[in-house]
């Protein structure tokens, strides 16, 4: 087995995304800390040489990773003799003095008593298969230039390097044999486009040393001979970058923006805080505004509270696919301004749509389903803007796409279960619906997980699962759980999600390695799971309660819903549950039947705020919920913000 052989291509497509908020740049991290900047470029690696031999992460047994702050700050910790060495990559933007660049900081910290050696390689690979160098380059001691543009900047000049090419081999082989020299070649070229280098720095015990990397891409030549290129340095001062507690602290108050939750599983509530950080990266890349998958990422965003996000993404660009997710903004905010400012957009988008119903030879399918949807919402909105001859019309096409797509749908297909969630056009217990659920039960994989039937992905679908889960939350079935619970099992120690998850050990990932689709139906059977609209125009708090969550404080406070901002906590007398809730409705929003089932399925009322002690809640057999205190020993201030 030669060193590329197994130094070489990732075995699975799974990552994590960094990126900065407003920004459409975004860098990946793999599971053993392999950053590539920008999708489908080349690619940085690690290298750590010990008392004992060389620790490569790609194939190293003890390397572990976590968020920092359950931030886009990944730390990817690799076991040596003595210790860890700590790899950290986060992306953020310089302060205007520093030419307010956006980059990719590296830091690694040698956490252990014992000096070690560091290799830093860039490499003509990513996550997803091979990439194209032709031409390294060090200018000034301290900028590494890849193909002409500025690509990575050393804290100080390598005490060692190496360079190689297709014909020489991979660079680790000079490196691992200690064969790199005092100076880095002076024309390093490959036309085949697999050049590589290496950059090798002594790291002293409790030591860090701190590279960066521009975030966005160089712009795409016409032509090859990207070596033909050239490009000035571009260092910035180490001492103008933030540290990586402070990028997550500012992501730390990003997120407090929004929802705030207090749950009993750390699990679930880890999950939900790096999840609802990865959203607004995830809006850009593979899932973009204008496409269903975007319009699924905003609505999470929205729901969870983030308005100005979300209204910033879609006044970028409106197109007939955005109006699911501009009507379920105006349903949740009623942010007159932005339908004001969008309204030209919006009604060429009805139009648009009305006329691909009209042209269109499919009725039914996924595209019948989402113009239908848009018909649905383009009317609603423009009544929103007292456009009520648009409205009529969209209305009237709507009515006409509805029999169509309903006489199309078939039972027991994912089209009917696409209807019922996420676009509510099918109640959870049509018989469509139940016919689909019904036979992706009995299709069932190992666990709760479901297959893809409709893509014919291998592996289990994520996102078929979570389909699945939202119909059995609405019908009240405790299998919905089950799913929320393989799903959080098969996470990345990240809380990321592939498109596809392997069937079994020599599986492999596919399609996305960091999914926001996936992350942003996760966020929506949590939101579900504590606050869900239902289908009779009321709210509905706790649908399901986990059996881990009985006798344990529950808050949600200033959730956005079609009806008003609503908070609750919930306390515990014993067995029986003490509920306080508020709702800061929408001006114009009549009486709302409020209904805790997942708690009391008897209860429900349209007062606007109160507190009430509901029945006693039936525990399942052996199980014993851990004391708490009485609820008048917690009291819980409820007061949602009246802005976002």
């Amino acid at each position: 087995m030669t060193v590329t052989d197994w130094v070489g291509l990732p075995s699975t497509v799974s990552w994590t995304t960094i990126g900065n908020v407003g920004s459409p740049h975004r860098a990946t991290v793999d599971r053993r800390g392999l950053l590539t900047p920008w999708p489908g470029g080349w690619s940085l690696d690690w290298w750590v040489g010990a008392e004992d031999r060389w620790h490569l992460p790609a194939v190293e047994a003890a390397v572990r990773q976590r968020l920092v702050a359950d931030a886009p700050v990944v730390e990817t910790a690799m076991r040596v003799p003595g210790g860890d060495i700590l790899h950290r990559a986060y992306a953020v933007t310089t302060a205007p003095s520093d030419g307010g660049v956006e980059m990719v900081v590296v830091q690694i910290e040698n956490a252990t008593p014992v000096p070690v050696a560091l290799a830093l390689a860039v490499r003509p690979y990513n996550p997803r298969g091979r990439a194209r160098i032709e031409r390294i380059a060090l200018v000034g001691q301290t900028t590494v230039t890849v193909d002409g543009a500025v690509s990575l900047v050393l804290p100080r000049p390598a005490n060692r390097a190496a360079g190689s090419t297709a014909r020489d081999g991979d660079v680790a082989t000079p490196v691992l044999a200690g064969e790199a020299g005092p100076d880095f070649p002076q024309s390093l070229r490959c036309e085949a486009g697999s050049a590589s280098a290496a950059f090798v720095y002594p790291l002293p015990h409790r030591a860090t040393l701190t590279f960066q990397v521009p975030l966005a891409p160089p712009a795409r030549p016409r032509f090859r001979g990207l070596g033909r290129r050239t490009a000035s340095p571009a260092p910035v001062s180490p001492s103008s970058v933030p540290t990586a507690d402070q990028v997550a602290n500012g992501w730390k108050a990003h997120a407090g923006r929004g929802v705030r939750l207090v749950l009993p599983d750390t699990r679930l509530t880890a999950a939900v805080e790096a999840n609802r950080r990865f959203l607004p990266l995830l809006l850009h890349g593979s899932q973009r505004r204008s496409s269903r998958g975007g319009a699924l990422v905003l609505g999470a965003l929205d729901r969870y509270g983030y308005r100005d996000d979300v209204a910033g993404a879609l006044g970028e660009d409106l197109d007939h696919l955005a109006l699911h997710a501009i009507a379920e903004h105006w349903r949740l905010h009623r942010d007159v301004s932005f339908l004001e400012g969008a309204a030209p957009a919006i009604a060429a988008a009805a139009e648009q749509l009305a006329r691909d119903r009209s042209t269109s030879e499919d009725g039914a399918g996924e595209e019948g389903l989402w113009r239908l949807r848009g018909l649905l919402d383009a009317a609603e909105v423009l009544d929103a803007l007292a456009e009520p001859g648009g409205a009529a019309d969209a209305r009237a096409h709507a009515a006409r796409c509805r029999s169509e797509v309903k006489a199309g749908i078939e039972a027991g297909t994912i089209d009917a279960l696409t209807a019922c969630w996420p676009l509510r056009l099918l109640s959870a217990d049509d018989h469509l619906v139940t016919a689909t659920v019904t036979a992706m039960r009995d299709g069932l994989g190992e666990g709760q997980a479901c297959i893809d039937a409709a893509t014919g992905e291998p592996g289990f679908s994520p996102f078929r699962t979570l389909q699945l889960a939202h119909v059995e939350l609405e019908l009240g079935d405790r299998r919905a759980l089950e799913r929320l619970d393989w799903l959080l099992g098969v996470a990345t120690a990240t809380w990321t999600w592939s498109t596809s998850i392997p069937s079994g050990p020599e599986g492999e990932r596919a399609g996305e390695g960091h999914d926001g689709v996936v992350a942003a139906a996760m966020l929506d059977v949590v939101r579900d799971l504590l606050v869900r609209e239902t289908s009779d125009g009321g709210l509905a708090l706790c649908s399901l309660v986990p059996h881990d969550w009985l006798g344990q404080p529950v808050e949600v406070h200033d959730a956005p819903t079609h009806h008003g901002l609503v908070s609750f906590a919930i306390r515990w007398h014993g067995d029986r549950p003490a509920l306080l809730w508020e709702l800061a409705p929408h001006d114009g929003t009549t009486a709302v039947r409020i209904t805790a089932p997942g708690l009391d399925p008897s209860w429900s009322t349209t007062e606007l705020r109160g507190d009430a002690l509901l029945a006693a809640v039936p525990a399942p057999p052996g199980f014993t919920a851990e004391p708490q205190p009485d609820v008048a020993a917690t009291p819980v201030r409820l007061s949602p913000r009246r802005t976002t």
